[in-house]
């Protein structure tokens, strides 16, 4: 008796554990009690849901554009980043240092404050199409944001009600995106930069082997760096523009031909292309990185080259009558500049960017210490045995005095350069024939020991006005009439000459008679003449587009050039103040019918010169 109550009871106490689910569920569905939230009220909560989901999409995407332009930053370190399409990009790169944002602690923070942000602007500015019947908690507004390989989850709490009724929380929404890929690939390469020196490595393989271009027969690199120079008298001349131009090139040429997940190509038939195989053993072939240089991008180089091979090192009837000549040189380059690694992320359309900083300190990858511009060695053999100048320049110190010497330098000449104020002009180099001496000191001074006979005399030194390399000359002098002091000008003087022509005839009695001055009708050779020097001279041919200075040396060149122009009768030339013979040639079917000759004081003023050239018709 006692078993059976035991057994109703259980029963009993079971049927009402489903009686009570029943009634729970049926009350969740409405089944048996209605809703408390209408279907007009339950498609309203719909409409606010979807509108802040949009408004959080809209507001991670703002922040991933920036995050990905900025390399994980929405403000970045301005003293620290470099300006590339005129956005900031930071360093997360520099020699053997690395500067990288961490994606859990620093850049997914940063997600969540622009989403934040974003979500209060745009609820506050827009709160009142929402109507009096929905009102948002914004005390209560937090954002979660997971970065994933090719997507971001953000969660969302922000208590919403409509017409008192709660829309369940968190809002959640899910963006489409490379950037947890990228962030590694980024992260990857800033580590194997700072170990590897991928770059440096690179572009220092491509100056070694640069171009090599054709003067007078001679091939020689057009970015000089190690050599033999192997003809008496052989000279390799280069201006820093000439050497900036060329290391910029090779810049440019090494970061377009870097290939990933592949090896380097070494068929020396083909274009050289480095490879990067993999990054810290890791490759992303679904994403295609570029190296881009910077806005404003350039490499300025202070001082030029100029070699000149060393006196015969042996004298020999049977090799040549004029002896032996070999030097070898090195020449050393120290750079920097900034690099920006760009990698396209196809799911957002955004561009992810960090900056890497490349060091090269005498053509080694460097430390990022400060280290001098350019360095040189140069190696002189002779017949005693081998002798070695090697030079280092502090940066802002005059570079590579009298490299390779000159033969029979037994003469002292003494150079002052100043400017027409009187103040010394620092810096300017100095070229007596094949002899180079040191740059002028701060005082505008330099001396040295140079060939004895009469040479051509050179300055080259930089305009701080334009800041272009001028020049000025004395031609065919002896040391001693070359010592002196010089002042140069920081700007050339444009002179306009204006050209007319005077008909003569011959009347009764062989009488000459005059026409009137009329513009040039014929071709004209003008030709500058300066400091009494003949090879010195700007052959000006007389054109309507254009002003032909011809090579010094070759006036059949001049004269080639100037009978295939058409003319007018004015030509513009600008000419260092000093003082001008002036010829005019004018010419008609090849032959001179008129020559003029005069002379001009050109001064620090513009001015304008009329020359009248008499001919006969």
């Amino acid at each position: 008796m006692h078993r059976k109550a035991q057994v109703e009871f259980i029963i009993i106490v079971g049927l009402l554990v489903v009686v009570v689910s029943v009634i729970y569920f049926a009350y969740q569905t409405g089944v048996i009690f209605p809703s408390p939230v209408s279907s007009a009220v339950s498609q309203e909560q719909k409409t606010v849901k979807d509108s802040v989901e949009n408004i959080i999409r809209k507001g991670a995407d703002e922040a991933i554009k920036w995050l990905e332009a900025q390399g994980g930053y929405i403000v970045p370190p301005l003293n620290d980043s470099v300006s590339f399409t005129r956005i900031f990009v930071p360093y997360w790169q520099k020699c053997d240092d690395t500067y990288i944002p961490d994606l859990k602690t620093d850049i997914t923070p940063r997600l969540e404050t622009v989403v934040e942000n974003y979500i209060r602007w745009s609820i506050n500015e827009t709160g009142e199409i929402y109507g009096k019947d929905v009102s948002f908690n914004l005390t209560q507004l937090s954002v979660d944001a997971n970065i994933l390989a090719n997507q971001i989850d953000i969660s969302v709490n922000l208590p919403t009600s409509v017409q008192n009724y709660s829309i369940q929380q968190p809002y959640r929404v899910t963006i489409p995106t490379k950037f947890g890929e990228i962030y590694g690939l980024a992260r990857n390469y800033a580590e194997e930069a700072a170990k590897n020196r991928y770059l440096e490595l690179f572009i220092l393989n491509s100056m070694y082997f640069s171009k090599t271009i054709d003067e007078g027969g001679i091939m020689h690199s057009e970015l000089p760096t190690i050599g033999v120079l192997i003809l008496c008298g052989e000279t390799i001349y280069r201006t820093p523009e000439q050497l900036s131009s060329a290391l910029e090139n090779i810049i440019g040429y090494t970061l377009s031909h870097i290939i990933w997940w592949r090896p380097t190509i070494t068929d020396p038939q083909q274009p050289k292309v480095y490879g990067v195989e993999n990054l810290n053993g890791k490759t992303y072939p679904q994403l295609n990185p570029l190296f881009q240089l910077p806005d404003d991008f350039e490499i300025p180089i202070q001082d030029g080259i100029a070699l000149i091979n060393p006196a015969p090192l042996l004298t020999s009837r049977i090799l040549t009558t004029s002896g032996l000549c070999m030097g070898t040189y090195y020449i050393q380059y120290s750079f920097t500049f900034p690099v920006v690694l760009r990698v396209h992320d196809d799911l957002t359309g955004y561009d992810f960017n960090i900056a890497t900083l490349v060091d090269v300190g005498e053509m080694i990858p460097g430390n990022c210490m400060e280290h001098a511009p350019s360095s040189v060695c140069i190696s002189t053999p002779s017949p005693t045995g081998g002798e070695t100048v090697c030079t280092t320049n502090a940066p802002g110190e005059p570079s590579v005095g009298g490299i390779m010497g000159c033969t029979n330098a037994t003469c002292l000449i003494s150079i002052r350069v100043l400017k027409s104020d009187g103040t010394p002009v620092r810096n300017a180099r100095v070229v007596f024939g094949n002899c180079i001496l040191n740059k002028t000191d701060s005082e505008g001074e330099t001396s040295g020991f140079v060939a004895c006979d009469k040479k051509d005399l050179y300055m080259h030194y930089l305009s701080e006005t334009t800041s272009e390399q001028l020049v000025y000359s004395k031609c065919e002098v002896t040391p001693s009439e070359a010592s002196g002091t010089y002042v140069v000008y920081d700007e050339y003087t444009n002179i306009t000459v204006k050209l007319y022509q005077v008909k003569l005839t011959r009347g009764f009695r062989d009488e000459i008679i005059r026409g009137p001055s009329v513009p040039v009708t014929h071709k004209v050779l003008l030709t500058f003449k300066s400091h009494g020097c003949e090879e010195y001279e700007n052959n000006i041919i007389v054109d309507p587009s254009m002003i032909s200075i011809c090579s010094t040396g070759n006036t059949d060149e001049c004269l080639a050039a100037m009978r295939s122009a058409e003319i007018e009768d004015t030509v513009s030339v600008e000419l260092q103040p000093g003082r001008y013979g002036i010829e005019a040639e004018m010419i008609k079917d090849d032959a001179i019918i008129g020559t003029t000759t005069t002379s001009y004081d050109v001064s620090t003023a513009d001015s304008t010169i009329e020359i009248t050239i008499e001919y006969w018709g």
